[in-house]
């Protein structure tokens, strides 16, 4: 949603900049360039770098782990991925009778 959001917002700064409708349904003759256009390709060029770290995090599957209940051991261990990286990744094991 984010994506197509910023996609709408770049689109119509860049046709307020051409002074041109870039798709046909979208008028944008009453948007002046200075300050609304300007400020709507901010926006739209805002929401797509953010849009994009949004779509890595979900193909990296960054932050994805599982929580170990062991009773045998008396250990719990909390296990998240990190960036790219084994270094990254974060693996805590606490004893039980802390918990």
């Amino acid at each position: 949603i984010m994506l197509l959001g910023s996609l709408g917002f770049g689109i119509t700064g860049i046709s307020s900049y051409l002074n041109k409708d870039i798709i046909y349904f979208l008028e944008v003759k009453n948007i002046v360039f200075f300050p609304q256009g300007l400020t709507m390709l901010i926006y739209g060029t805002l929401g797509l770098i953010i849009s994009m770290n949004q779509f890595r995090i979900l193909i990296l599957k960054i932050g994805e782990g599982y929580n170990e209940f062991n009773k045998t051991n008396g250990t719990m261990t909390l296990f998240r991925k990190g960036q790219t990286n084994e270094q990254s990744d974060i693996k805590i094991i606490y004893q039980l009778a802390d918990i």
